[in-house]
């Protein structure tokens, strides 16, 4: 039984083991097949009651999918959460959401940005510290800035590309702000551990 679909839900508590799609299993993964694509659709869609992603967007998450498990990382290996690699997904993904543009799939722009305004929330978390007020003023002005582009897109606005463009040129400006008070705020193990050490207690 789903608990979030209005398409697969019977009513029964009768839970089932979610696949591991990094992993090759009953899912085909040959791409000639696309039964990963119309696997990950049927979870987006009618297992979450999620809108239909854009098909570059389903082709792309599919392509991802595929290279798990092929040696691409090395095994155990760990990466520290970093301003500098936060920001530099939301740039990608800002820039990502630009040439969709450009070529002309609105809806993968529109989700592309959308992952970018993702990007800033999860950076804005990392600076809860009540002393950095000014970081999270200067993210969520950022994040203001996507949302009227976000919403330029929905009227097709002609600026959108030169828009999205602008925002990315801006970044460093509100980034160096960020990268002077990293080891102020969560970013920080230090700084995590007691923040965490004092939520506990």
């Amino acid at each position: 039984s789903s608990l979030m679909s209005s398409h697969r839900g019977n009513g029964q508590f009768d839970p089932r083991p979610i696949p591991d799609l990094g992993q090759a299993g009953k899912i085909s993964r040959d791409p000639q097949a696309r039964a990963l694509e119309t696997f990950i659709r049927g979870l987006i869609v009618e297992e979450f009651d999620g809108p239909a992603p854009p098909s570059t967007i389903l082709d792309d998450l599919a392509l991802y999918l595929r290279s798990l498990g092929n040696g691409t990382c090395p095994a155990g290996a760990t990466e520290p959460i970093r301003l500098a690699g936060a920001l530099n997904d939301a740039r990608r993904a800002a820039a990502a959401a630009g040439e969709s543009w450009r070529r002309g799939d609105g809806p993968a722009a529109r989700l592309l940005l959308s992952a970018t305004r993702s990007a800033l929330g999860r950076i804005d978390e990392r600076f809860a510290p009540r002393d950095l007020a000014a970081d999270r003023q200067a993210i969520r002005n950022a994040d203001f800035e996507l949302l009227a582009i976000e919403q330029a897109m929905d009227r097709r606005d002609r600026t959108v590309a030169l828009r999205i463009a602008a925002w990315r040129a801006g970044v460093p400006r509100w980034a160096s702000l960020l990268h002077r008070d990293e080891g102020r705020s969560l970013y920080d193990v230090e700084t995590l551990s007691r923040a965490l050490a004092a939520g506990n207690s």
